[in-house]
């Protein structure tokens, strides 16, 4: 199980909100299953930020 903290601390990146949130799933970022965490991996991807079931997004500084 890694925190919002631990996550932004390995992937060098900065964090918006709570730091002590912990995840232990990686789930794809169109999937509206509640918890865990997701990627942005491209432009498209931010479409379906709002709609995310995912309590942690990362990804690229570029694309986010």
């Amino acid at each position: 199980m890694f925190s919002a903290l631990n996550i932004k601390t390995l992937m060098q990146g900065t964090l918006y909100g709570d730091p002590s949130l912990r995840v232990d799933t990686i789930r794809p970022i169109h999937s509206p299953l509640v918890g865990g965490l997701s990627i942005v991996m491209t432009p498209g991807d931010l479409l379906h930020i709002p709609t995310t079931g995912a309590d942690i997004i990362i990804g690229p500084e570029e694309i986010i």
